[in-house]
């Protein structure tokens, strides 16, 4: 089995990012408001997108005339297993760090400024998966690696929905954020 991952210097940016946005986001809606939070947003992403504009060479258009190549049952059978897998691993995640705020909120009575750090404990606890599925992806078997970190998320998840205390529910945020880590460089 062939195992792609993302380098540190792929990974570490985009997950610094995540974990430390709530917390920012929220100091930035208290002090100024969401126009001044948008505001900020908007800039950050316009400076990405010149960056990215001037820092990334263009792609060559390959051939038309290139005849594509052929594809065996097997390796589609993967291919949409595979999919399928990232398509649902993604709306975990997704989901998951979408709701996790306002379930804190809602239900665990919570301030926004704590409900935003176990946001940025979901994340961090993400990126310290990365890096360790990075650093072990050689050594590991990975259909045990992405299995064992399914099996950890769902019982994060699990103590989320019963967990009462904030500790307990910061523990499950942890256990969910390092078992859903090493599904997408894997």
């Amino acid at each position: 089995t062939e195992i792609y991952t993302l380098s540190l210097h792929d990974a570490l940016p985009i997950c610094l990012g995540a974990v430390f946005a709530p917390p920012v986001l929220v100091s930035m809606l208290r002090a100024g408001g969401l126009g001044v939070a948008l505001s900020a947003v908007s800039g950050l992403c316009l400076l990405a997108g010149v960056a990215c504009f001037l820092l990334v060479p263009s792609a060559v258009a390959p051939s038309l005339s290139a005849e594509p190549p052929r594809i065996s049952r097997a390796i589609g059978f993967g291919a949409i297993a595979a999919g399928f897998f990232l398509f649902l691993y993604v709306g975990v995640e997704n989901g998951l760090s979408g709701w996790l705020p306002l379930f804190a909120e809602r239900v665990w009575r919570v301030r926004d400024s704590t409900a935003a750090m176990a946001l940025s404990v979901f994340w961090a606890s993400i990126l310290a998966a990365r890096l360790a599925t990075a650093s072990a992806a050689r050594r590991l078997n990975p259909r045990r690696w992405i299995l064992a970190g399914l099996a950890a998320a769902m019982v994060g998840i699990a103590t989320l929905m019963f967990g009462g205390a904030t500790a307990v529910v910061m523990i499950g945020v942890a256990v969910a954020g390092l078992g859903l880590g090493p599904g997408f460089p894997t």
